[in-house]
């Protein structure tokens, strides 16, 4: 699928923006007052699951559960 051949156009066709320096300011700001926040989350998030490696559906336990509930070459999941 080819993009378009060329960059798409503002609605006014000049290729101005028209935002205050101050605003742009002020909403770079609070992206950066929530991008600390939301880094610190992800590192908590992953140390958490660091704790439990099989629970990403890796591991020796999540591989025996697949191979009780699908046997090799069973078409179907095995009866519990």
């Amino acid at each position: 699928m080819a993009g378009p051949s060329s960059p798409a156009q503002p609605p006014g066709g000049s290729g101005t923006i028209d935002v205050k320096p101050s605003d742009l300011w002020s909403v770079s700001g609070r992206v950066a007052a929530q991008q600390d926040f939301l880094v610190r989350g992800a590192k908590t998030l992953l140390e958490e699951l660091g704790k439990y490696p099989d629970a990403g559906g890796a591991g020796t336990p999540p591989v025996a559960a697949a191979a009780r509930l699908f046997p090799p070459g069973a078409s179907q999941p095995a009866a519990q």
